[in-house]
């Protein structure tokens, strides 16, 4: 058996990248902290922490991204 994670994004209905960036943007640093880091290691305060430094870098690649400090 193969154990694993996917992440998935249909753009049937997505016209842009920059759409697809905002889909896809910090979800994806969140499917990996799922896949590559063992349950007792997990924890979602320190995953935030760590999503600012990936903020940083989105936003000097001009990258579009859900930004969640903004509500």
């Amino acid at each position: 058996y193969i154990l694993g994670v996917q992440t998935n994004l249909w753009t049937e209905y997505i016209a842009t990248t920059n759409k697809a960036e905002y889909m896809l943007l910090p979800r994806l640093q969140a499917q990996a902290e799922v896949a590559w880091t063992k349950k007792e290691l997990k924890n979602i305060d320190d995953f935030m922490r760590r999503l600012e430094t990936d903020y940083l870098r989105l936003e000097k690649l001009d990258i579009n991204f859900r930004d969640h400090r903004k509500k």
